[in-house]
Formats: structure tokens, sequence, C-alpha cells
């Protein structure tokens, strides 16, 4: 994932991507990820007219695109119905941290705030409205703080107001210190707003091998707010959903965790 200057939008795939995906599926024997891929890039290839007649609008709160159906994704999980904005290309996620990110830090440019991993769909509104707004991550580039582990940052204790962690603890081996870390940078009375893929129905974290996982060591269950409790002093479990769920396609159980130091 690298920072970019715009909004890139998505599109379904052309052709030779879908061949490509499909012959790769075939080949591991990945049979129920590649029936998956081929319906829902059928079924992204309706004619507005025709979604109008089923859906309701759609509208994405982040770049503000309308639209009777959003990109549909799928994985070998599941299938994610109107996933992808066609415009900025957010997720379900994206547009729920949208209006928490507004409950919790808007209108306040006097905190500080550290952004792993930053989508440029949600920096781009950090950096408008807030001067000690900053970036990091260990491989992207045009971040302010670039290079930095998650497992062992350089940063100096209680340096931070507030902390964004959006789907990275599972691409870390170490993910109970990564949480020390983001504790420890962390001021007293601050606060970390963390999203992580998981079963939330689920009491187990299961394992996984980031080779063949999309870089996840891990696909988490209610077990890790276990480990949250040890490093901040309190942590809730908070339904991104907002009214407007439909309106704007947000999953019924998108969790994130507000962490408080």
């Amino acid at each position: 994932m690298r920072l970019k200057d715009s909004f890139e939008g998505r599109k379904p795939h052309n052709f030779k991507k879908i061949i490509n995906k499909a012959f790769n599926y075939s080949l591991n024997d990945r049979w129920q990820e590649f029936f998956s891929y081929f319906f829902v890039e059928f079924v992204n290839r309706f004619p507005e007219w025709f979604l109008k007649l089923f859906n309701e609008k759609k509208i994405c709160p982040i770049c503000k695109f309308e639209t009777y159906s959003f990109i549909h994704l799928s994985n070998h999980r599941e299938i994610s119905w109107n996933s992808a904005c066609q415009r900025c290309d957010s997720r379900s996620r994206h547009r729920g941290l949208f209006f928490l990110y507004k409950k919790y830090i808007s209108n306040q440019s006097n905190r500080k705030i550290l952004h792993f991993a930053p989508e440029i769909i949600l920096s781009t509104l950090f950096k408008k409205n807030n001067n000690l707004y900053f970036t990091t991550d260990l491989h992207m580039k045009n971040v302010d703080y670039p290079k930095e582990d998650i497992q062992n940052l350089s940063f100096e204790d209680s340096t931070f107001d507030v902390v964004l962690c959006n789907h990275v603890l599972e691409h870390v081996k170490n993910d109970i210190k990564a949480l020390e870390e983001i504790s420890r940078v962390l001021k007293t009375n601050g606060i970390a707003i963390i999203t992580i893929p998981g079963n939330w129905k689920s009491k187990q974290t299961i394992p996984q091998n980031p080779f063949i996982n999309n870089g996840h060591y891990r696909h988490y269950g209610l077990d890790i707010e276990s480990f949250m409790k040890k490093k901040f002093n309190v942590v809730r479990r908070v339904n991104m959903n907002t009214p407007q769920v439909k309106l704007h396609a947000i999953k019924k159980l998108e969790v994130a965790y507000i962490c408080e130091k």
C-alpha cells in the first residue's frame, strides 16, 4: 500500500485480469474463490438503469459519489456486496470510520495525531483540518515518518493524543508488541482507534499463512479484547453502523476498537 496524491477509483476487472485471476484460482484448487469471483464480476457489470429498478441510491460520505451499487468484491471467505466506491475506492470500514473519526477528532486541531498506513481517502480529510496530523508506515515512502515498524517505534513515550490504526495489526508478526508500542506513544487519556479483520461471533483468533492470505498473519476473534485490555485502561468495541447504513453501504457488523490510555 502506498500514499497517493489523489483519489484513485475502482472499476470492474477487465477481461485479461479476470482470466489471470481465474487461472490462478483453478491452478491452486481454490474453486470457491473461483466461482465467487466470476459471479461477482458478472454482477458488477449490470448497467445502472437496471440496478435502479431494484436498489436504493447509495452515497459515499467521503467523496460524495452517488450510485445504485458500489463495486462488489470477493475473497476466500465471503462476497462483500457494495464494497468499493467507484470514485475513491473507499470500503465499508472507511465509510464507517469517516463518521467515527468525525465524532472523536473533528474540530480538535490541537490534538497530535499519528496515522499508520494512511489511506488517501482518509488522510486527505485530516490534512485539511489538522496541522498536527502525521503519517507513518514501514514500507510507504510518501509519509511523514517512513520506515517505522509498529512493533518497535522510534517515538518517545507519550508523544501523541490520537493513534489511528486501520487494518494493520493483522499484517505484523507480533501484534501484542504492536499494541504495547501504540499504548507507549500515547499520552495519558489519549485514544487509539483500531480496526482489524475478524469474526465477531467467534471467541478465538485463527492463525493464517500470510503468503496465501494477503499478508494476514491471523483472522481475529473476540479474544483480542483481553490482550487490548492489558495495554489500555479502557477498551470499547463499537459497531460503525450508522442510522443510514443502507445509504452508505456500511456492513451491519463493521467493528472498531476505541482504546483509551
